[in-house]
């Protein structure tokens, strides 16, 4: 019971300040207080009251949530203080279960501890055996192993915050060329809006022009084929009066029909033909207005259709 108040007071001073249990991968951090590596992980993924570097559990004072070092010497304490106790309980004397000797020897190829007895037993006398200190070499392989393991699982973790650091970048890069096609079509929408809206108007406005100029042709074709059928109507009349009456006012008569030209009007006006025949002129430039935006902007944001 003596040895076992050391051992205690040992056990608590290797303890984590966070899990009050003993040290794991013990960490030590920027102020030089130590925790377990898992417990001041889940303490830093813990959002706390304010953004910034997280404080210290114990002294409150700010270090970086990366800045983790291994503490390897306080981690072979932990371990030898695991040894001390699991060495100090009843039944654990380091004892022969079969034979009550102490146990000198390990046997590689079993991998089981021996003493003297089993030593000299059939089983294990052709076996390669070490003496008990066989675990030093064990230990330090170990050891050799959790150091490779923690440096590949720090370069992993590196991986992994670049690769996240690599990935946001990507994801703001898509999010903004989004935000560009959604903008841009949004102007070529309006803009083909307003070019709908006006060749609209520019149709109905012909549309109006020529239903005007068909009226006043109509008027003048009426007004010309009235005044003609006059002239047809007074000279038929002529020829069928006596030689009297066919001398009297002739000449005029003549005159007025030699005179009477007749005009060829136009349905429609050459100004107004034009104007027709350019509205394929203007789909086509606005079509090519389209087909340069579009590839503007496939250039600009690196896509090909």
């Amino acid at each position: 019971m003596a040895a076992a108040t050391p051992v205690t007071s040992l056990e608590e001073e290797v303890s984590c300040p966070i899990c009050q249990g003993a040290l794991r991968e013990p960490v030590t951090i920027d102020c030089g207080h130590n925790f377990c590596r898992g417990c001041l992980t889940r303490y830093c993924e813990t959002p706390g009251p304010a953004e910034g570097a997280p404080a210290c559990p114990l002294c409150k004072e700010p270090f970086r949530a990366g800045g983790f070092r291994p503490n390897w010497q306080l981690a072979s304490v932990v371990a030898n203080i695991e040894r001390l106790k699991s060495g100090s309980r009843p039944g654990a004397g380091g004892a022969c279960p079969e034979h009550g000797e102490k146990l000198y020897f390990f046997c590689e190829e079993d991998e089981a501890q021996l003493c003297a007895l089993c030593r000299e037993a059939a089983e294990h006398r052709a076996h390669a055996v070490r003496f008990e200190e066989a675990a030093g070499p064990y230990r330090e392989q170990i050891q050799t192993c959790l150091e490779c393991l923690r440096k590949e699982t720090e370069e992993i973790q590196e991986i992994q915050s670049r690769e996240n650091q690599r990935i946001h970048f990507l994801l703001t890069q898509v999010a903004t060329r989004r935000q560009r096609v959604i903008s841009e079509f949004a102007r070529l929408r309006q803009f083909l809006e307003e070019q709908h809206s006006a060749l609209l108007a520019q149709l109905e406005g012909l549309e109006g022009d020529i239903l005007k100029q068909r009226d006043e042709f109509d008027m003048l074709v009426t007004g010309e084929m009235s005044r003609f059928s006059a002239l047809i109507t007074e000279l038929e009349e002529k020829k069928e009066q006596s030689a009297r009456e066919l001398l009297t006012n002739i000449r005029s008569t003549l005159i007025r029909c030699e005179a009477r030209k007749c005009r060829k009007p136009e349905a429609v006006s050459p100004e107004l033909g034009q104007r027709i025949r350019d509205l394929p002129q203007q789909a086509l430039l606005l079509q090519r207005e389209m087909k340069v935006f579009l590839e503007k902007l496939c250039c600009e944001l690196d896509y090909k259709p």
